[in-house]
């Protein structure tokens, strides 16, 4: 689970609590709950680009959005998707330069909490439906919110 389930998810908490200095802790709060729950990371660096490629197209849309908005909801869901996705910068650069797994920041990058599937003898498809849900989720909330937003602006 990377930039694109995190920065849909985090966008999406930010837009439900509609103001962006809430949307901000929040948002890294979600990432640390994101990270425990059971799920599979990219083992090749190939699926982690294009979900950083996916996640940065998704982000550049958000922006967007805002910027032609003056709702304080289309600020915080820009702030929830940073938030939430900032933490994986660490893993990005991990990509180009190994950092031991001690000196990373982020609790679940580092040992602190346990991260996706590492503590638990599961399936492979119960991380895969429980990623899937939350993209999901989180898709249907921004919809539903934008949507309702650039009716309002119209």
């Amino acid at each position: 689970m990377h930039w694109t389930t995190h920065i849909l998810v985090g966008a999406a908490t930010g837009l439900m609590m509609k103001k962006p200095i809430l949307s901000v802790p929040a948002g890294l709060t979600e990432h640390v709950i994101m990270d425990v729950i059971p799920h599979r990371d990219f083992q090749s660096r190939l699926g982690y680009i294009l979900d950083t490629l996916i996640g940065i197209g998704i982000f550049t849309e958000l922006i967007r959005f805002q910027k032609n908005s003056n709702a304080s909801d289309a600020k915080a869901a820009v702030w929830g998707g940073i938030s939430n996705a900032l933490p994986d910068v660490e893993l990005l650069l991990n990509l180009f330069e190994k950092l031991p797994r001690e000196k990373r920041l982020f609790p679940t990058h580092n040992g602190t909490l346990p991260h996706g599937i590492e503590y638990l003898g599961m399936s492979s498809h119960v991380p895969i439906m429980l990623e899937a849900a939350a993209t999901g989720i989180s898709i249907f909330i921004l919809g539903k919110r934008l949507k309702n937003s650039f009716e309002r602006g119209a």
